[in-house]
């Protein structure tokens, strides 16, 4: 990557931080989720519902569909694909066990968290928050941001 590139993406995430995107990594989630419709690249309707917290309680989602994000610890860029939208939650969240099933690993050491993909390239670092990892990402979608064309990884998400 040219330095100039590196350059951009990290102009455009320091410039305008409310552009950042904070998720959480869930352990006990099965399927990746994201609270604003904007940062979807396409989306279609669903009739998926998923359990939240340690209530039966459910949630029906809103849509479903593909967000590219770069990470902002690495410049790397990754597409979550069939991430349900689900507003209600107001928080984004990655899940722990897809990741893990697609063999990507993860290490996590007092201060962070770091997601390798299958061929061990550091895909994002994550640092602790009140107890949780949390990445940061923006969104490829900002105007202006140069973002190589090429991605890193992408994480799938099937739901039955």
């Amino acid at each position: 990557m040219s330095n100039n590139l590196e350059e951009n993406i990290l102009i455009s995430s320091s410039y305008n931080t409310k552009n950042e995107i904070s998720f959480i990594l869930d352990s006990g989630a099965t399927i990746h989720t994201c609270c604003n419709k904007n940062l979807f690249s396409s989306i279609n309707s669903t009739t998926t519902s998923i359990k939240w917290g340690n209530t039966n309680e459910t949630i029906k989602a809103s849509g479903v569909g593909s967000i590219s994000l770069v990470f902002t610890s690495t410049n790397q860029k990754v597409v979550l694909e069939n991430v349900l939208y689900i507003p209600e939650l107001g928080v984004n969240s990655l899940s722990l066990s897809l990741i893990t099933s697609k063999n990507y690993s993860l290490s996590f050491n007092k201060q962070n968290c770091y997601v390798y993909t299958p061929n061990n390239t550091l895909l994002a670092k994550g640092n602790y928050k009140r107890g949780v990892s949390v990445f940061s990402a923006i969104s490829s979608k900002l105007p202006n941001l140069k973002v190589s064309n090429k991605h890193v990884a992408t994480l799938n998400t099937y739901i039955a």
